[in-house]
């Protein structure tokens, strides 16, 4: 849909720059503010509307550029568009102007806009802090403004607080002055880049912090509850050198002076990407630096790793409206693996990501309730609908795709020069395409049209195989893969434009082969092997049915793992889904799952205890088939525990915490009856 059907104020009137001042009142949790914006009058008219939401207003008035200020005569608010429009006697013409807007407003307890958060302090004591939450649309609850991505301005703020607090917003503090009787300050910070209206941020309050440079020189701090100071060393660990990676990655240098990374007792996302001040579950930003497990410390990793990509794709480049979100944030996804893997390589982010992200993907999106990536949005309020799976996890599929086609060095060509072209500014999903097909010469567009704008996901049936001097030719077809298996008309037939890769002995073929039609035939180069699998390291959102002369080769390349972990679980998983759906049967995936016997990936057993508790729950009213079931659980998993151990070793790797918590989770459902597991449970 983009900007041209959407719902927006009036582009008679455009912002430049906000001046915004607030002075909270922490005790009675409200707030007084003035706006003074910056305009360009495009159109005569004799209104500016804005944006507000649970605001109350004592005052507006516009001056042009070197004229007299005039009064609105009146104040119009529209509660249910969220908007208020001033109205004026004398019409305003076309050029620059200043709008002052005075305003009260209010310290809520709903975690969106400016609100408050009670904590305990050290001591024991309550305690209240205030901060914002303003994407999607909240900024319009703490001040008067044009609350749409793509009126992006200058902001400028100061805060009139209480001497005894901190106070922080996106930038640098540029003055603080006590006022008389020593009890308030007022802080003024750096004039923002041009950025939209959702990204603005600030926060008051006490904090302790840690802080440390990146390479480039900017200031990196993670802001905590007083006390807490160490348990922000390993997020500010991990930010720092985020950043220096990301400066080289994106070919444009992170473009702030400082960042700052704060935990909120009260919060409703896992985190928030204000530019320059990053919002925070505590969750998801603290941890012991003594006590945190593997798995808290892979998250914070993977959160901190997610919002520092959106200051450049997101806060740097942002999209023109709603719709492309989940470019937004599928890409934010995508790239926080990325990060992580660079970071801790010996955590196997990728491995992870077929059976986390891409698992989930494939599983929301074979229902007949999903829905395309990209979401025509008409109302603003519609976007709450789609912060879903979808947007993050097939999103970030999708461009995990685009990286496996195009290579990784055409792959961050094109985004160089996407960065550079549209910094501070807005773009559709088009834009990226274009710069992609501009670095790689492929027609990533038309790939990546079936992809975005339908849902679902294709399964490809193999077929007619065939072997002759070391290439193996087969047929393959594909159709929309629904999860309850039921029939698709010829009506709702889908397509898509598939790119096939392939994993055989000699790795990961370097050619790709588009699938555009219905049917197509493959001839495969085994390099030297017998085997093959299409799909390499589960690249694509698809699943892929095989027959079984074509499954007995690769389920000898499991055993032998001369297929790579991702191939390894991802077999597994597609051949699951074929059976819940219909498309395959039990027995012969219990006879698959026999070949992982030597297993011994944490990744891989991830996606073996996923299918082994989904067919014990399928199989629970056929006794016969669930005690062959668990005559194959029990031999898989009883070598490896004893190779593993149930207690934690010194010399334990992040992969072998995590196999290790996976394989006692098991033990519950298929081991319950071993004396030694009962013995140690015991014990």
């Amino acid at each position: 849909m983009g900007l041209d059907e959407a719902v927006l104020l009036s582009p008679d009137v455009e912002p430049i720059r906000y001046d915004v001042s607030l002075t909270p009142d922490m005790s009675k949790f409200t707030y007084e503010g003035s706006t003074e914006v910056s305009v360009t009058v495009v159109n005569r008219t004799s209104t500016i509307s804005m944006h507000a939401k649970e605001l109350a207003f004592w005052s507006c008035s516009y001056t042009p550029a070197g004229g007299s200020p005039q009064q609105a005569k009146g104040i119009e608010l529209d509660v249910r568009a969220t908007t208020v429009a001033f109205v004026f006697a004398e019409p305003l013409l076309p050029g620059k102007g200043t709008v002052a807007v005075a305003f009260t407003g209010q310290l809520n307890n709903e975690m969106a806009g400016f609100y408050r958060s009670s904590y305990t302090d050290i001591n024991g004591i309550s305690r209240v802090m205030g901060s914002t939450q303003f994407e999607s649309l909240d900024a319009r609850r703490a001040f008067p403004c044009w609350d749409e991505p793509s009126r992006k301005a200058v902001f400028k703020l100061t805060l009139t607080v209480p001497a005894s607090l901190t106070a922080f917003s996106n930038m640098p503090e540029a003055s603080c002055t006590t006022l008389p009787g020593g009890e308030l300050k007022a802080l003024s910070f750096m004039d923002s880049p041009r950025m939209s209206s959702y990204l603005l941020a600030w926060c008051v309050g006490e904090f302790d912090y840690v802080s440390a440079l990146a390479a480039s020189g900017v200031v990196v701090r993670v802001y905590t509850p007083p006390g807490k100071a160490a348990s922000g060393e390993f997020s500010l660990d991990c930010a720092v050198r985020t950043l220096d990676l990301y400066d080289g990655f994106f070919g444009v240098p992170y473009p702030l002076p400082k960042l700052d990374m704060v935990a909120i007792p009260e919060f409703a996302m896992g985190a928030m990407e204000n530019w320059g001040l990053v919002t925070y579950r505590e969750v998801d930003l603290l941890i012991d630096p003594v006590k945190a497990s593997s798995a808290q410390r892979q998250r914070v990793c993977s959160v901190v790793t997610h919002e520092l990509a959106h200051q450049w794709f997101g806060n740097l480049v942002t999209m023109a409206w709603w719709d492309d979100l989940w470019l937004n944030e599928g890409f934010a996804s995508w790239t926080e693996n990325m990060a992580a893997d660079a970071l801790f390589p010996e955590w196997k982010m990728w491995e992870q990501y077929t059976v986390d992200s891409a698992a989930a993907a494939l599983r929301l999106d074979a229902m007949r309730s999903s829905h395309p990536i990209q979401v025509p949005i008409r109302h603003a309020e519609e976007v709450e609908e789609v912060f879903d799976a979808i947007s993050y996890c097939k999103g970030s599929y999708v461009v995990k795709m685009v990286h496996a086609v195009l290579g990784r060095e055409n792959f961050q060509k094109g985004l160089m020069a996407y960065m550079d072209k549209h910094k501070y500014g807005n773009t559709i999903t088009a834009d990226l395409w274009a710069a992609w097909e501009a670095s790689s010469g492929m027609p990533i567009a038309e790939m990546m049209q079936s992809w975005t704008t339908q849902m679902g996901y294709p399964v490809l049936t193999v077929s007619d195989f065939k072997e002759a001097g070391g290439k193996a030719t087969v047929s393959v077809k594909q159709e929309w893969f629904l999860a309850d298996g039921s029939e698709v008309s010829a009506a709702d037939a889908k397509l898509w434009c598939v790119p096939i890769l392939t994993s055989t002995k000699g790795g990961i073929s370097d050619d790709v082969s588009m699938m555009r039609e219905d049917t197509m035939a493959v001839t495969v180069d085994l390099a030297g092997g017998d085997w093959f699998k299409f799909n390499a390291d589960q690249q694509v959102p698809m699943r892929v049915s095989y027959p079984d002369d074509v499954m007995a080769r690769m389920s000898a390349a499991i055993k032998s793992k001369a297929m790579g972990a991702s191939d390894r679980a991802g077999l597994l998983l597609d051949s699951y889904a074929l059976v819940k759906s219909g498309r395959g049967n039990a027995g012969s995936l219990m006879k698959l799952l026999t070949s992982y016997a030597d297993e011994d990936d944490a990744t891989v057993w991830e996606a073996i205890e996923g299918v082994l508790t989904g067919l014990d729950t399928v199989l629970v009213a056929d006794e016969g088939i669930r005690a062959d079931l668990n005559k194959v659980a029990k031999k898989i998993i009883a070598p490896l525990l004893a190779k593993v151990g149930w207690q934690a070793a010194k010399d334990d790797g992040h992969l072998t915490v995590l196999l290790r918590a996976t394989l006692i989770r098991l033990l519950g459902t298929f081991m319950y009856d071993d004396e030694g597991v009962v013995a140690e449970a015991r014990s």
